[in-house]
């Protein structure tokens, strides 16, 4: 059997610093271990070493030259065409580089800078809006993260993608979340009371005002906390406009942890009474599954993927700017758990759904397609 070669570009990944695209990469990764086929070479391709939970064998990694200040359109046709071509490219984040020989499979996970430009300086929307449209035509076949982003980039590239979209979900990792007890958790984040969770970036789509008022009228009817994770201010790449939550930290019962680690974030889960996704724009919405996969009780909002990606097991708000809504809501789920996630046999179907191997699979076996097609 001839054997098959797979380059995986992942050049975008910062570490802690472009959200939830890197853990589905990671997660993505790790699956591939168990799917990578004895008489097949797997190789990722990165600009700084890859924060794993375990190492990628058989996967291997190359760590290429990072030159900080060259943009990804400049750098990656370039790093890239200088490796061995494989007999396909993964490449796991919008771009599809010009003047590589090998088939390209390219990810777009959503059109957020069209919904929201106010989060993207106007050179970086040029930028992506020339990438989409690279990868329109390049590309021999486009993974959309969800149905919803099929449908924006139908809407946009019309008959020009005809088919070429096949829609594969993110890869969610549940290994790394169950890795440390809830008393493992560091000092300053040990709950005193019970506590309704958040997980995400401060991108203003996140919608994390709306959470800190909403939760504003609860305390003042109930003893609880709220606990934000995510990325701050200056921890995210390529941020524009942002609502500046940091302030509210001072606030009784307000503790916002910044990026942490795999442990910490499950042990934050399975301690937390709700949890809550305000979110006004999701091309997938991968805390979601967490969430509920770990079968914590969940308000979310009815925007972008989310319905498609939550189904009926959360406790949605039709106004996810109404305060008044949201905090109705919470308190719903706070006073009947069980009305807001799934069952144990439920919870169960979402792991595997959206378990590494599952999605890898999935992966490898379209990656397998396109470099037989183009032979």
């Amino acid at each position: 059997m001839k054997r098959l070669e797979f380059g995986v570009n992942a050049c975008f990944v910062r570490h802690g610093r472009v959200g939830g695209s890197e853990q589905a990469t990671v997660n993505l990764l790790q699956g591939l271990r168990s799917e990578a086929a004895a008489h097949e070479r797997w190789v990722v391709y990165d600009r700084e070493p890859l924060v794993t939970r375990e190492p990628l064998a058989p996967v291997r990694e190359r760590t290429l030259r990072d030159i900080a200040p060259v943009n990804r359109m400049v750098y990656e046709p370039v790093a890239l065409s200088l490796m061995r071509q494989p007999s396909a490219w993964l490449h796991l984040n919008y771009v599809t580089p010009f003047g590589l020989r090998a088939p390209s499979v390219t990810v777009v996970h959503d059109l957020q800078y069209l919904y929201f430009p106010e989060n993207v300086p106007a050179v970086k929307r040029a930028w992506l809006s020339r990438a989409h449209a690279m990868t329109a035509r390049r590309a021999q076949a486009i993974v959309a993260i969800s149905q919803f982003t099929a449908k924006d980039l139908y809407r946009l590239h019309g008959s020009t993608i005809d088919g070429k979209v096949e829609v594969i979900p993110n890869a969610v990792s549940f290994d790394r979340l169950i890795a440390a007890a809830p008393e493992e958790l560091p000092p300053r984040l040990v709950p005193r009371r019970p506590f309704l969770l958040a997980v995400a970036a401060q991108y203003r789509h996140k919608n994390l005002k709306t959470l800190i008022a909403a939760y504003e009228l609860i305390a003042k009817r109930r003893e609880v906390d709220l606990v934000l994770v995510g990325q701050r201010l200056d921890q995210l790449s390529g941020h524009f406009r942002a609502p500046a939550v940091e302030s509210k930290e001072a606030r009784p019962g307000i503790r916002f942890t910044g990026f942490v680690p795999d442990a910490v974030l499950g042990a934050l889960y399975r301690s937390a009474s709700v949890f809550v996704f305000p979110s006004l724009f999701e091309g997938f919405g991968l805390p979601i599954v967490e969430a509920l996969g770990l079968r914590v009780p969940t308000v979310t909002t009815r925007c972008g993927a989310i319905p498609e990606i939550g189904a009926d097991h959360p406790v949605y708000v039709n106004d996810p700017c109404s305060v008044g809504e949201l905090a109705e809501a919470v308190e719903a789920a706070l006073d009947k758990p069980d009305i807001a996630r799934p069952d144990e046999a439920d919870a169960e179907k979402l792991r595997d759904v959206y378990s590494p191997s599952a999605v890898a699979a999935r992966y490898a076996d379209l990656l397998r397609r396109v470099a037989g097609q183009c032979r």
